[in-house]
């Protein structure tokens, strides 16, 4: 019997409509897609019900950088921590990252300078055994100079 993913975010507003009842579904992939974003992007102990959940990289947010390489070294591990620790559907997870500084100015006079990490997830799909990538970027640490 084939799995049923459920599409995030959910359309609650779809479900309680008169005729409605159901949430929209997705494929495995998707929703694996869906869910590492979720992890990414939560800190540990946000989520109520696993204190667990997420991902130790907001640890390093502000983290003064002495070491570029040490810095990014860490940031990849604590990704593919959270990644073989919540996402179950993966194996023989591989992690790599590009980070970048990228400045957006909202006038002349106040520049803000942003690190985006452009996170790239490898592994095995364990019910196909076939190998997917994911890609999700994220933004850290803002920087004003005002």
């Amino acid at each position: 019997m084939p799995f049923s993913f459920y599409k995030l975010p959910l359309d609650i507003h779809r479900f309680l409509s008169e005729g409605g009842g159901q949430f929209e579904h997705c494929s495995e992939l998707e929703s694996i897609d869906q869910f590492l974003g979720m992890l990414l992007m939560t800190v540990p102990g946000e989520h109520a019900f696993n204190e667990e959940f997420g991902s130790r990289v907001w640890d390093l947010d502000f983290e003064n950088i002495t070491s570029k390489y040490k810095w990014e070294a860490q940031v990849t591990d604590y990704i593919r921590q959270a990644v073989e620790t919540n996402e179950k559907r993966l194996r023989d997870i591989e992690v790599q990252i590009d980070v970048r500084d990228v400045m957006r100015g909202e006038s002349p006079d106040a520049i803000t300078v942003r690190k985006q990490l452009d996170i790239y997830i490898s592994g095995t799909l364990i019910s196909t055994d076939t190998r997917h990538g994911f890609k999700h970027s994220i933004f850290m640490g803002p920087i004003s100079n005002s």
